[in-house]
């Protein structure tokens, strides 16, 4: 038992390193600039969607089918962002996408001890496929 404690203090450490070294990486060299296509992806949504005449057509355009399968939860923390802070800032949507993966990830590793199952059964394929979705949408 004492050693299992000790092994998660440490393994809590290590990732507490690894998840600030990589924060620290992105404050030093990070850029106001989105990634691959999402560019095209807020633009053509964001003209769309404040060009719209009423509610209706607003709501066609949050559901405006486009190449990716995260459109509709990005546009929405897109809004939710720009609405907030009266801008797009693709930095800090960036880091706030890197706090959703590390909650993510936090969430996937307390699956074994919720719900007595081992470790090993965490990477089976339906967690795998639904972990990957959600980190997509990050």
């Amino acid at each position: 038992m004492e050693y299992s404690r000790k092994l998660n203090a440490v393994s809590a450490a290590v990732c507490a390193v690894l998840a600030g070294s990589y924060f620290a990486v992105l404050f030093c060299y990070g850029t106001d600039v989105p990634l691959w296509d999402d560019y095209y992806d807020i633009l053509y949504f964001f003209k769309t969607y404040f060009e719209a005449d009423g509610w209706c057509d607003k709501f066609l355009s949050l559901l405006w089918r486009y190449t990716e399968h995260r459109t509709l939860p990005g546009r929405l923390i897109y809004l939710g962002y720009y609405y907030t802070f009266g801008q797009l800032n693709f930095f800090w949507l960036s880091m706030l996408g890197l706090v959703f993966f590390f909650l993510l990830a936090w969430i996937v590793g307390q699956l074994p001890q919720r719900q007595q199952m081992s470790r090993m059964d965490v990477f089976t394929p339906a967690h795998i496929v639904s972990f990957a979705l959600l980190l997509s949408m990050g």
